[in-house]
């Protein structure tokens, strides 16, 4: 698992939560991947792979309740999840080949996947208790 390190305050988060997982990980910085700023993960993958993103009209923090749209392998057995919400643009259109797996109130594209097993999610899933972590663990199972 490749854990990229985007100046996020939550990274930390995300290697505590590998490690209670006892997960393997390579580890890099930001710069050491890539020259863009001031987005994260998903989007990065929406834009890389031919999607947009678009600013959304006020900065989204807190608790969100994500409804899981299309039954995966990341949230299985769910019909909703309580999640962490940390960003100021969403995922506007996905990359060809790509499916939205769970949306919310704030953004279309909650989870999404590729059938290469490309996952992203907009939320932060080390920030999001007991739910984040059942869908860290998932995806290090696939």
């Amino acid at each position: 698992m490749l854990v990229v390190d985007n100046t996020s305050p939550f990274t930390a988060d995300i290697l505590a939560c590998l490690g209670q997982l006892d997960k393997a990980y390579l580890y890099k910085t930001f710069s050491e991947v890539s020259d863009a700023d001031l987005i994260h993960g998903a989007e990065i993958i929406a834009l890389t792979l031919g999607g947009s993103i678009c600013k959304m009209p006020a900065h989204v923090q807190g608790l969100t309740v994500v409804s899981v749209s299309i039954p995966n392998r990341l949230m299985e057995g769910k019909k909703s999840i309580l999640v962490y919400e940390s960003h100021g643009y969403c995922i506007a259109k996905l990359p060809v080949n790509f499916k939205s797996l769970a949306s919310s109130k704030y953004c279309e594209h909650e989870v999404f996947a590729s059938d290469s097993k490309i996952y992203g999610t907009q939320f932060h899933p080390e920030k999001s208790g007991s739910d984040g972590l059942a869908l860290l663990k998932n995806f290090s199972r696939i």
